[in-house]
């Protein structure tokens, strides 16, 4: 079954152009106000359908285009929270607990300890508030220890975690002792006051 489309083409051509006629011979014929109702309900229906279906769907299209720039927003700044909210408790996890408050004389005291080092003298720990809701806590501890103590007690005390700070490092060697030399240490941490939950 062959259609032959060109020569469909062509009566429907001829078919409007005969119509187009006959619409413009009868207004002619008639006039214009024989036609003049069914010419304005044509234009009230065509508004009335351009009010009522195009008029709202495009609104609603805006409407869902808005919404959908929204989401895109959201889902942007729900990826920058969570990887702000991560760098925050990655350093949340190297700092101490607020309400551990010997944390730092404990952990200085047991690195010395597992190297067999006492502590001749511990000022005690001075506290300052730091900006950004954080205390700087300074701890000075005097001891004697040799060289190879000394080494062990410093890699303990850099491995700490939470971590903390050797900021002083003071080595004098008394003339009475052969083996053991007078090291003052200042260590200090930042402890949050108060920690923000993202």
């Amino acid at each position: 079954m062959n259609i032959d489309i060109m020569s469909l083409l062509r009566r429907a051509v001829s078919a409007l152009q005969e119509e187009a006629q006959i619409a413009t011979a009868t207004l002619k014929d008639k006039g214009w106000r024989r036609f003049s109702r069914a010419l304005v309900a044509g234009v009230a229906f065509v508004l009335a359908a351009y009010i009522l279906v195009y008029s709202p769907a495009s609104a609603k299209l805006e409407r869902i285009g808005e919404r959908i720039s929204e989401a895109k927003s959201e889902y942007q700044s729900a990826d920058s929270y969570e990887s702000l909210s991560d760098g925050l408790n990655a350093l949340y996890s190297r700092m101490p607990l607020k309400q551990k408050s010997d944390w730092l004389n404990t952990s200085v005291l047991d690195c010395m300890e597992k190297e067999g080092v006492t502590a001749d003298s511990i000022e005690p720990k001075e506290e300052a508030d730091a900006p950004d809701s954080l205390v700087h806590e300074t701890l000075t501890v005097t001891t004697e220890m040799n060289y190879a103590q000394l080494l062990a007690v410093l890699n303990r005390i850099e491995h700490l975690r939470p971590a903390v700070d050797i900021s002083s490092l003071q080595v004098k060697k008394e003339d009475q002792s052969i083996l053991y030399n007078q090291v003052t240490l200042q260590i200090e941490a930042l402890i949050p006051s108060r920690r923000f939950t993202p």
